[in-house]
């Protein structure tokens, strides 16, 4: 028995001492948690408590799947790494913190009410509708999400929702939420039933607002789950961009930026199973695969193009060349006429409060070839910032939160071996992938077309030489599409094993959720 204790200590004693540390921190501690009355240095002290805790948990897991042989179950081990990491991420950033986190908030609240479209205002030019004034309360007791800090949360949370006393959002500046009234509501779905739930159980504007982050991570992990599941191949890679401190932050606040990435990785996964199989498609994939269609049609237009991978799956996965041809059609006309139409309809919003947008479009239609040239120059000069901002980097929680480059950088080269390690190559053909270049490339200039049109142009002015506001995080879809694109070398030596990715993986994210409780504390 006591050869056996010994053997467990000497073969666990790495996340042994982990958990000694975490108890000498808790009984260092444990007097200021319980007894401080000093609120702010009692929520810091709770705030490093549990956080540790759910990461001391996370690394003893980590490590008992690690000692186990043979290959890791990545879909099982993201649903726990992601659910522990992301209840992290929920917690330590304050609501609001997230970019333009309180106007994804107007925008959620009133599609929970049912409103699929904010109202429009012509004469009085604003954009929005009657909801709780107490919504606007909870953030204005700071009114800068760059000034919010832990300390903040207890007022914030003590303002109750007052369903009675309605105002029309929309007319103070304060309250403005032009730019996610653009958003489809199906955008915000998981958002939407957190907030159903804090409705229902009457909870204050702050719980509510938590309740819609928890629910975009439940969303988030279960959808991330079912892709990493059913893709063939490139497990490891679209685990870690999935897992990468970025995406989280997206998954964890507000956004509506990882409900769209994961409905993207879902449809290419689905794509990849049905290309590599030999069976026919069934009825229940071309139905799932439509769905998925509509939905990243009315997500963002600018990934629409993403839906054109459907014409890669061959001719023989169907019943004949007919049904390949009647499927296609109607799949791809569908997807396309529902993002019109919802641009249409969002366009009012655009021309209404952004003024000069109409006058970005009348310049880049006269100089079809400058405007190429300034989009071409836009990514020599911001070009590295995008792909040092992809899955780290010094823009997440509105720019409050700056990792420094080497880190993000180390997070990319990860992800690169990721798939230098495949062992499995992709089966599509030369010319296929140079048309799915194409479609990234296309991808990436409609997103910079489309801050070209918004924001530069009311924020910047019309024909800058370059395109501001365009964010790394933007580009993750194409990031997605990077598998599909590459040869990949067999018989090899792995230079990083993917167990030392994935612990490169778990350290990172503990390094940016320092970075974030540093922030926030003071």
């Amino acid at each position: 028995m006591k050869n056996k204790i010994i053997q467990y200590f000497k073969n666990n004693y790495t996340y042994i001492i982990i958990v000694l540390i975490w108890i000498l921190f808790l009984g260092m501690n444990s007097f200021d948690i319980l007894n401080n009355e000093n609120y702010e240095t009692n929520l810091v002290y709770k705030y490093l408590f549990f956080s540790s805790l759910l990461l001391v948990m996370t690394i003893i897991i980590f490590r008992i799947v690690m000692k186990k042989k043979g290959n890791l179950h990545l879909p099982k081990l993201f649903l726990i790494i992601g659910s522990i990491l992301g209840i992290i991420y929920v917690f330590i950033s304050p609501l609001f913190t997230g970019s333009d986190e309180q106007n994804h908030y107007y925008r959620i609240y009133e599609v929970s009410e049912g409103i699929i479209t904010s109202g429009i205002n012509s004469e009085e030019k604003y954009v929005g509708s009657m909801m709780p004034s107490s919504l606007a309360k909870t953030y204005e007791i700071v009114g800068d999400n760059t000034k919010i800090k832990y300390k903040d949360i207890n007022e914030m949370a003590k303002i109750k929702l007052d369903k009675k006393n309605k105002i029309m959002y929309g007319k103070i500046v304060t309250k403005e939420y032009s730019n996610t009234a653009l958003y489809s509501p199906i955008s915000y779905a998981p958002h939407v039933v957190g907030f159903w739930v804090g409705k229902v159980f009457n909870s204050s504007p702050y719980i509510i607002g938590v309740l819609g982050r928890i629910f975009n991570l439940f969303f988030y992990l279960v959808l991330g789950y079912i892709s990493i599941r059913i893709i063939p191949k490139y497990k490891l890679f679209y685990f870690l961009v999935l897992l990468s401190p970025n995406m989280l932050q997206c998954a964890t606040t507000l956004s509506a930026d990882a409900f769209t990435n994961v409905i993207v990785l879902l449809y290419i996964s689905l794509f990849l199973k049905i290309y590599d199989s030999k069976e026919k498609i069934n009825k229940k994939e071309q139905i799932f695969l439509y769905m998925l269609s509509i939905i990243i049609a009315l997500c963002k237009i600018v990934y629409l193009p993403i839906v054109g991978l459907l014409v890669f799956i061959p001719k023989n996965r169907y019943k004949s060349k007919k049904s390949y041809y009647i499927y296609n059609i109607i799949t791809l006309l569908s997807s396309a006429i529902i993002s019109v139409l919802w641009l249409k309809n969002s366009g009012e919003i655009l021309n209404l409060l952004y003024t000069n947008s109409h006058l970005q479009k009348e310049f880049i239609f006269s100089n079809i070839i400058e405007y190429l040239f300034i989009i071409i120059r836009t990514f020599i000069v911001f070009g590295f910032n995008y792909i040092e901002c992809l899955f780290v980097g010094t823009t997440m929680y509105h720019s409050q939160v700056s990792i420094p480059t080497i880190i993000s950088l180390v997070y990319i080269i990860i992800i690169i071996f990721s798939l230098y390690n495949e062992s499995k190559d992709n089966n599509i053909k030369v010319f296929e992938k140079i048309i799915i270049g194409l479609i990234a490339l296309c991808i990436m200039g409609l997103i910079a077309t489309a801050i070209y049109i918004q924001s530069s142009a009311q924020f910047r002015g019309v024909a800058t030489n370059v395109v501001y506001g365009v964010q790394g995080r933007y580009f993750i879809p194409v990031v997605l599409l990077i598998p599909l694109l590459v040869k990949l070398k067999k018989n090899h030596k792995e230079i990083i094993n993917e167990k030392n990715q994935l612990y490169i993986m778990l350290l990172i994210n503990l390094v940016t959720m320092l970075y974030i409780v540093q922030n926030f504390i003071v």
